[in-house]
C-alpha cells in the first residue's frame, strides 16, 4: 500500500472508531428514535408481542420493522438499550465494505476500492446516523448487498446468487419503504442493461428466470408483514393518504 492508500484506510478506520464510541457511550436520543423506532420496541417488549397495538403514532405499526426487530433482540438480550445504536453502526460498517466490493465487482480493485470505502464513510448523514437507532443505514446496507449480489448474478447466473440477491432484496424492503425505489432502480439498471446487451437468447432467458426467482424470494420474505398491514389497513403497505 502506498502512503495515500494508508491515509484513506486510516480515515475510514478513525471514522468507524469514533462513531462506534459514540454509539456505545450515548443513549438513543433523537426525535425520530424516541417517537418511532425505540417507542415501538418498548411497546413490543411491554406487550410481549410484535403484533399491532393501539397508538396515536400509526407509523409505529405499519412501517417496515426489520431494523427495530434487531434492536428488540439486542435490548432483550442485554436488558437495556445500551447496544441499540449498534444496529445502525454495524450497517454503516457493512455499507462501507459493500461499496468497496461493488467497485471490485466492476473490475476496479485496489485503490479504487479504498476510494469507494472512503466516499461511503464520509457521507455526512451516514456518519450522523451511525450512532443512532434510525433505519436508513440498515436499509442502505441491504440495498448495497442487493446491488453487489445482482452484479455477481449477472456474471455467474447461479441459483445460489439469485437466492442471495432475493434475500437481500427482501430484507431491504422489510427495513424501509424507500428501498422499493432504490432496489427498483438498481434492478432496472443492472438487470435490464444486462438483458439488452446479452449476446445469446438462452442467456437472456436464464437471466429473466433468475430475476423472477429473486423477486419472488423478496416478496415471500415480506408476505407476513404485508398480510398484517392488509388485515388492518386494507392494503399491504399500510396507512392511508391522511397521514401524508
Amino acid at each position: 500500500m502506498t502512503g495515500l492508500d494508508r491515509l484513506m484506510a486510516a480515515i475510514v478506520a478513525v471514522i468507524l472508531a469514533v462513531t462506534l464510541l459514540i454509539a456505545l457511550a450515548a443513549p438513543p436520543n433523537n426525535w425520530d428514535s424516541m417517537t418511532y423506532h425505540m417507542a415501538r420496541v418498548a411497546e413490543w417488549i411491554s406487550r410481549q408481542s410484535v403484533a399491532f397495538y393501539p397508538t396515536a403514532i400509526e407509523r409505529q405499526n405499519f412501517l417496515m420493522p426489520l431494523a427495530e426487530y434487531q434492536i428488540l433482540h439486542l435490548q432483550l438480550l442485554s436488558g437495556s438499550d445500551h447496544f441499540a445504536n449498534l444496529v445502525q453502526w454495524w450497517s454503516f460498517f457493512v455499507a462501507i465494505l459493500l461499496a468497496s466490493l461493488i467497485v471490485r465487482e466492476l473490475g476496479q480493485p485496489g485503490r479504487a476500492q479504498l476510494l469507494a470505502a472512503l466516499i461511503a464513510a464520509t457521507i455526512p448523514m451516514a456518519i450522523l446516523q451511525a450512532s443512532s437507532t434510525q433505519n436508513d443505514l440498515v436499509a442502505a446496507s441491504f440495498c448495497l448487498a442487493f446491488a453487489y449480489l445482482l452484479l455477481r448474478l449477472v456474471r455467474s447466473m447461479t441459483l445460489q446468487d439469485a437466492l442471495l440477491a432475493g434475500i437481500a432484496l427482501g430484507l431491504a424492503l422489510l427495513t424501509k419503504g424507500t428501498a422499493y425505489i432504490y432496489c427498483a432502480a438498481i434492478g432496472l439498471g443492472i438487470g435490464v442493461g444486462s438483458l439488452l446487451f446479452s449476446e445469446r437468447r438462452a442467456t437472456a432467458s436464464l437471466m429473466l428466470r433468475r430475476f423472477v426467482l429473486l423477486c419472488a424470494v423478496g416478496l415471500v420474505l415480506n408476505a407476513g408483514f404485508f398480510w398484517r398491514n392488509y388485515q388492518l389497513y386494507g392494503n399491504v403497505l399500510g396507512g392511508n393518504n391522511a397521514h401524508y
